[in-house]
């Protein structure tokens, strides 16, 4: 199973009722075209990250989905 379907899975069984609560969801992934990052985020992912990434890249976007979940 891939990020997206993974991702997708998720979702549907926080809708189900299967999980309490928002899973977040950062996906990491080689591929640099905006719509493989557009596609993960419109299937639910609360980030996305190109690799290679460094730990201070990772230590920023967890914070920054954080946040924003925070803020919902």
């Amino acid at each position: 199973m891939n990020g997206m379907n993974t991702a997708t899975e998720i979702r549907a069984r926080e809708r189900s009722g299967k999980y309490e609560g928002r899973v977040p969801i950062i996906v990491v992934s080689g591929n640099t075209r905006p719509e493989h990052t557009e596609k993960a985020l419109a299937v639910g992912a609360d980030g996305y990250m190109i690799k290679p990434y460094s730990r201070k890249d990772l230590e920023t976007q967890i914070a920054s989905v954080i946040s924003r979940l925070k803020r919902k």
